[in-house]
Order: C-alpha cells, then structure tokens, then sequence
C-alpha cells in the first residue's frame, strides 16, 4: 500500500484547519509557511483577500541562514513589527498544518514578545 508523504499530510491537516480558521479585518490570519531553508509569515485579511504584511528569511536584508529556529524568532519580531505598523494588534494563529514546535514556535512566542496577540 502506498504511503502519503509529509507534505501531503500536512496540506490535508492545514485544509482542515482552514475550515474553521479565517482571518477578518479586526482579526487577520497570520499564516506560516515552513520549506527547509527558509522560513514566511503573511498577515492575511481573507475577507478581502489582502496580505497585510509580509516577511520571510528570502528578503534581501535578511542575511544569515532561513533555516534555524533563531531566523524563525528574527522572523516572528519583524512580522509583528510590521502588522503593528498596519494598525494589526490582534490576529488568528494559522500554523499552516505544522506541528507547533521548533520554528514553528518560536515564531509564534517572537511575535507575541514583539505585541501581538493570538
């Protein structure tokens, strides 16, 4: 029999989520994308379809390695940064069908120490 692979569970574990999770205007999605070497985080107003803000360890300010839990804790600052920027104070937590561990973590706990709220 065959076996479904990781990113096939994960993209049906994260479609399950998306159900039930959508991002508003007074509460946008912050959603996390995860790839061996880098890291993405996107505040998504799913309303309107807009991507409020952005960062990830692929812009070009962004210099060390993307694939360490320390790029995820720069990342995690810097997304929430730029939400607060927006008027974005509160958001939906979208961990994208990862397991919450590891980078995944630490870009959640980075982004609540810099003053968002999930």
């Amino acid at each position: 029999m065959a076996k479904r692979d990781k990113n096939e569970l994960r993209r049906a574990v994260h479609t399950r989520i998306r159900k039930r999770l959508a991002g508003t205007a007074e509460r946008p999605r912050l959603a996390i994308f995860r790839s061996v070497n880098h890291i993405y985080a996107q505040v998504i107003d799913d309303v309107q379809g807009v991507t409020l803000a952005a960062a990830s360890t692929t812009e070009s300010a962004f210099d060390k390695s993307g694939g360490n839990i320390a790029a995820a804790t720069e990342i995690g600052k810097l997304i929430a940064e730029r939400a607060k920027e927006k008027g974005v104070k509160r958001v939906v937590f979208d961990r994208g069908g990862y397991i919450y561990h590891g980078r995944v973590k630490s870009l959640a706990e980075a982004a609540r120490e810099a003053g968002l709220e999930f």
